[in-house]
């Protein structure tokens, strides 16, 4: 869930007091996020996670395909492993029932 929150106005809550701090773009028409910073939030304790305990680098990128459909690509990299994670998806509006 994405929310206004932290250094840089934005953050997506994964859960359970963890959070990452997102910076947005925009390049070749597609909105993207960065993820900057992991952090775990207990109660009023807001806390940096050193990025060696992190999965890595999230990106999330929507690009706009025509009027009602845009895609969805997420990916997760770490600096030692590599690629932990890939996600590419299609989304379209649905088209409201004429009932008259």
């Amino acid at each position: 869930m994405k929310r206004f929150s932290g250094n840089t106005g934005l953050e997506e809550y994964i859960g359970f007091g963890l959070s990452i701090e997102l910076v947005a773009h925009v390049e070749n028409n597609s909105l993207i996020f960065t993820g900057n910073a992991y952090y775990l939030s207990i109660g009023p304790w807001r806390m940096k996670i050193p990025t060696f305990l992190t999965p890595g680098k999230l990106t999330v990128v929507h690009t706009e395909a025509d009027d009602d459909t845009f895609s969805f690509e997420m990916s997760l990299d770490h600096p030692l492993f590599g690629r932990l994670l890939h996600q590419l998806a299609q989304f379209e509006d649905a088209t409201p029932l004429n009932l008259l």
